[in-house]
């Protein structure tokens, strides 16, 4: 395979898996609890393509040798939390978007920055979503969470379209 295939599948894959996660977490907005076995479904389908994504992206991007052993460290800590626990996903996150806006990806780095701060503040500070015996949010505090959901779904969308339209910046 090509670098193009690879970049095309990293697209793919990581807007695949966002949707995925933008579903398995907007279900805490509605209310709505699927089978568990539904749950844990979608769960472990976005974190696979999320995981591939980002790997096939990483490994394309072309940066200094310093911003690329970084991204490396921060797809890892990104993987490492998908895998673990929710506020390690979203320092990688985090970190992944600086990363994009100092190699010039300033819009999706931007989004991917705020949305993974956001909710890691409305995580920390609020309810703790998601966990076992988690309180239920209050008003404002799930506005808060949409929102950082919907920045960080859009920023890794971004990206995703950006590598499976084939183009190849230096960037994520």
């Amino acid at each position: 395979m090509n670098n193009s295939t690879f970049g095309k599948m990293a697209g793919i894959s990581l807007i695949a898996g966002t949707v995925a996660f933008g579903l398995f977490w907007g279900r805490e907005l509605v209310e709505v609890e699927p089978p568990w076995l539904l749950s844990l479904a979608f769960h472990g389908l976005s974190i696979l393509l999320i995981s591939v994504g980002l790997i096939l992206i990483q490994r394309d991007t072309a940066t200094s040798p310093t911003l690329r052993t970084v991204g490396w460290i921060a797809v890892t800590v990104t993987i490492v939390g998908l895998l673990t626990i929710l506020p390690l996903f979203l320092i990688g996150l985090a970190c992944l978007g600086i990363l994009w806006v100092i190699s010039r990806s300033w819009v999706r780095g931007s989004v991917l920055t705020i949305g993974a701060l956001i909710f890691l503040a409305a995580y920390l500070f609020g309810s703790h979503i998601g966990d076992e015996g988690a309180r239920e949010l209050s008003p404002a505090l799930r506005v808060v969470f949409a929102s950082a959901l919907v920045l960080i779904v859009g920023g890794l969308v971004a990206a995703g379209l950006q590598r499976a339209s084939g183009r190849n910046d230096s960037t994520p």
